[in-house]
């Protein structure tokens, strides 16, 4: 009969013929070994007799502290000690790494969402004090000064501040779950005192905001002109609203007489040799992203074009041969307003006058939602309506509501206010 590996172990034990507590220190032995082995700090013996040596410190300027003992076997404990209770302790950058790995695995977020955390983080937390610390030494003192230095010194505002609270939020709630540290984040950014002072404040220009019907309407006939099929692009976001990941990921089974469905999106991301990759995904940025975008004639007038410049393509925007990707919108976009002297704006901006007109021209609040692909109308008035009208336009409805019908005989003069 041949036993196994696991019953011939329990007969060499219990007949003598291994000796357990001698194996046990030998483990010991080698584990100690291999703690001191591995000790880069030099050892000495001091004047008054004492021995002493540094340890690791990420909490100090000069990434070490000092070790003191009054005698070497005891020097050599503490070393011992230190790298045990160490092992296996995870840096604060080994747990961003480990929460953007558990997100992607769970499809929680998309590569490129994960993409955007890893460029936060080395704009925003790869150079500081607590990258490489131990995230159980992290303490509120040290996360309270993180947050403030980094919005002082980055001059951030309060968008930008949400990207280092987001990854600030994510990390610790991982690190709380598996017991890296005793901090609770939800705690810590409740009692977080932050004045609005400390935040730089955005001021917007409104000429960069939206696009003019007058502006518009220029852009338009430009691309007509060059009848390409960017330009067009860029003419059916002015008459969809589409993003640019939609536009580029666009296909012509998603093309119907009435709307446009809209179930893909481009994305962008690092593959393993670093270099930028662009996939259409099935896939939409939000759940409510995943919409069917009614079309006005004027859409119809532009995706004939297009269909006659395209005949046989599987996506709507192909040229020579490959299909176009979403960043070649924004820039033939800023192109064409160098080209007609206007301020130039990206195509997200495009995106934003179709938010506008919509609103002016008094949709109901449930079909731009629907067109805009947002779940609360209030996302497209605080983040894309802005007046586009010029400014002849609404001096003249400000003087039909404010002055009396027999007193708007002058409103078409002309005033001059510097001599």
């Amino acid at each position: 009969m041949q036993l196994s590996d696991s019953d011939l172990l329990k007969f060499a034990v219990e007949n003598g013929i291994i000796d357990m507590k001698a194996v046990q220190e030998q483990i010991n032995m080698n584990e100690r070994k291999k703690y001191l082995d591995g000790h880069k700090f030099r050892k000495w013996k001091g004047s008054g007799g004492k021995y002493y040596t540094y340890l690791p410190d990420k909490t100090s300027e000069s990434g070490r502290k000092l070790l003191k003992r009054s005698t070497l076997e005891s020097l050599e404990d503490g070393i011992v000690d230190y790298y045990k209770e160490h092992e296996n302790q995870p840096t604060f950058h080994e747990v961003f790494d480990a929460w953007v790995e558990q997100k992607l695995k769970y499809g929680e977020v998309k590569l490129q969402t994960a993409q955007r955390y890893k460029s936060d983080y080395l704009r925003f937390f790869a150079n500081s004090r607590i990258s490489n610390m131990e995230i159980r030494f992290i303490n509120d003192d040290i996360l309270e000064d993180f947050v403030k230095s980094t919005i002082h010194n980055e001059n951030l505002t309060s968008k930008g501040w949400a990207k280092v609270r987001l990854i600030l939020n994510g990390v610790f709630k991982y690190a709380a779950k598996r017991k890296y540290t005793e901090i609770s984040i939800t705690r810590f950014m409740g009692d977080l005192d932050l004045s609005r002072n400390i935040f730089r404040r955005r001021v917007k220009d409104p000429k960069k905001s939206v696009f003019t019907k007058a502006e518009e309407y220029m852009i338009q006939d430009l691309a007509y002109k060059a009848n390409d099929v960017i330009s067009l692009g860029v003419v059916l976001a002015f008459k969809t609203g589409l993003r640019a990941g939609e536009l580029a990921a666009l296909s012509w089974d998603c093309v119907t007489a009435d709307y446009l469905r809209i179930r893909k999106m481009e994305i962008k991301y690092f593959g393993d040799d670093g270099k930028e990759v662009y996939e259409v995904v099935d896939s939409t940025k939000t759940e409510a992203g995943e919409r069917d975008v009614i079309i006005t004639d004027e859409a119809r007038k532009t995706l004939m074009r297009l269909k006659r410049l395209n005949p046989f393509s599987k996506y709507v925007f192909v040229k020579d041969g490959k299909r176009v990707k979403a960043n070649h919108f924004s820039r033939r976009l800023y192109r064409m307003c160098k080209t007609l002297h206007i301020e130039p704006r990206s195509l997200h901006k495009a995106r934003k006058t179709y938010a506008t007109n919509l609103l002016d021209a008094g949709i109901p609040e449930s079909i731009i939602m629907q067109q805009m692909g947002h779940t609360s109308i209030t996302t497209t008035k605080e983040f894309y309506y802005y007046n586009n009208r010029a400014v002849k336009d609404v001096s003249s409805m400000l003087e039909a509501a404010i002055c009396p019908k027999g007193n708007q005989g002058n409103q078409n003069k002309k005033y001059s206010f510097n001599g």
